[in-house]
């Protein structure tokens, strides 16, 4: 049997209710909502600095060298501009593959999007 739940611990009849949760905690359900949470990783992956991204950090220092030049002392002025622009270019990327797919799909945008994209 568990202590008090003032001490710290929890008592059993709150550990029961809490697994009973669990079992119903699954994730989404319907199409809609699978769709919905299946885009959170990148929505929140765009807003990861581009410095935490492993796969980014090495192509910021390569981009803040040949931005520095010879002058290794703007280095640390020339890594926030690296970053910027790698981070630019992954949001242009994404845009554009949002601008494909809405053009493919027979969404609502579909229209605005062939519309903007002869203009």
């Amino acid at each position: 049997m568990s202590a008090p739940v003032g001490r710290g611990l929890m008592s059993d009849r709150k550990r029961q209710a809490n697994r009973k949760n669990a079992r119903r905690s699954t994730g989404p359900r319907s199409a809609s909502g699978k769709e919905r949470s299946a885009r959170n990783a990148l929505k929140h992956g765009l807003t990861v600095p581009v410095l935490r991204d492993p796969l980014l950090a090495p192509e910021v220092a390569s981009l803040a060298r040949r931005i520095a030049g010879a002058r290794e002392e703007l280095i640390d002025l020339a890594t926030p501009v690296a970053e910027a622009q790698l981070h630019l270019l992954r949001v242009r990327r994404r845009r554009s593959e949002l601008i494909d797919q809405a053009l493919r799909d027979d969404s609502p945008l579909s229209g605005l999007m062939r519309g903007l994209s002869t203009a």
